[in-house]
């Protein structure tokens, strides 16, 4: 079957392939403005129920289920709607005794929270999904006390990995661990030392044997804890370890233990389809900021309108078109095949 853009693949009768849309220029649609309503009144009703429990001051309250519905919204619908967010915040802090600037800077800090403890639970939801990947015994330990662990940490081999018996003694240090100050588990990547050829694990160790190191002071982003750990001589068992190819390449324990296709996908285009609203964010960006540039500029020779000169109306058509995300689509063309490769596999029982 051939897919938009030139990726090919074949799909055998019977297994269903996963349809990507094709890209489209698009700027705030009618659905997010009144989602965006919705959150705002919402906002505003449970604000005005945690105002009934005020003390001290009539904006300082034991219950405040705003920050709840805050953070519920920019995981569930998206980080995109955060001024809704801002907007409810200074409507609300505004029509208590606050000045205007303080309602402000009030709702400027009620906005940034909530992003924050989107930006690291979305990082605890994604490592939750690692742990799905590791041997059964991994997994048991891990969700034995809940059904959801808090795992920061990161994937590069900044660890040594000693062998010993039943395991291998990790030592080093990692940087980029959103989360880190709650965390349960922390994941982690090592080389192990002495091995005939270069081999890297991912690992999972328990926060006791751990070091939080708490050098992170990043202004407005000091409550994502996303600072460095150490690890000095813990023991990790074989069980909290996988190769990180078979991770990669989606030939994992957990691919073996769970019949959803979306445990066997390779771990790349998974990554990769996570940070693709990014990618996409940021060149819609630059498109929206050369167009600004060129609608007012003139020439200083010719006195012409740079928008009306060809080449920048071609340039700009090009990056409004599909051509011009042909980064996003070849990383969605990929994640595409990819799920349909893991359920073709599943299926059918190929390696």
């Amino acid at each position: 079957m051939r897919y938009p853009h030139g990726v090919v693949t074949t799909v055998p009768v019977g297994v269903t392939p996963v349809r990507a849309e094709p890209a489209r220029w698009r700027s705030i649609s009618v659905r997010d403005l009144s989602i965006g309503l919705v959150i705002v009144v919402a906002y505003l009703a449970t604000a005005r129920t945690g105002f009934r429990v005020a003390f001290v001051a009539e904006q300082v309250t034991t219950v405040w289920a705003p920050t709840g519905l805050a953070i519920a919204s920019l995981l569930i619908v998206g980080l995109r709607l955060w001024p809704a967010i801002w907007l409810a915040a200074f409507i609300v802090n505004a029509g208590t005794s606050a000045p205007f600037w303080t309602a402000g800077i009030m709702a400027t800090g009620n906005t940034l929270e909530a992003l924050i403890a989107a930006w690291v639970l979305a990082f605890y939801i994604g490592h939750n999904f690692l742990h799905a990947l590791f041997p059964q015994r991994s997994q048991e330990e891990a969700f034995a006390k809940r059904s959801f662990t808090l795992t920061p940490g990161t994937s590069a081999p900044a660890y040594k990995l000693t062998p010993v018996d039943g395991g291998y003694i990790a030592r080093g240090k990692s940087s980029w661990n959103s989360g880190s100050a709650h965390g349960d588990w922390f994941m982690s990547g090592g080389m192990v030392e002495n091995a005939e050829k270069p081999e890297v694990l991912l690992f999972m160790t328990p926060a006791k044997d751990v070091q939080v190191l708490g050098n992170w002071d990043v202004q407005a982003m000091r409550a994502t804890s996303s600072g460095d750990v150490a690890i000095n001589g813990a023991f990790v068992p074989h069980h909290h370890c996988v190769p990180a190819v078979d991770i990669v390449e989606g030939r994992s324990p957990g691919a073996k233990l769970h019949s959803n296709p979306l445990y066997s996908m390779p771990m790349l285009p998974l990554i990769q389809s996570e940070v693709l609203p990014c990618v996409v964010g940021a060149y819609q960006g630059a498109v929206r900021e050369f167009h600004k540039l060129t609608r007012h500029r003139v020439s200083l020779h010719t006195s012409e309108k740079t928008s009306e000169k060809q080449a920048a109306q071609i340039r700009r058509q090009v990056c409004c078109s599909e051509k011009g995300f042909g980064v996003a689509i070849d990383c969605r063309d990929v994640f595409v095949a990819s799920c349909n490769r893991a359920n073709i596999n599943r299926k059918y029982g190929f390696s």
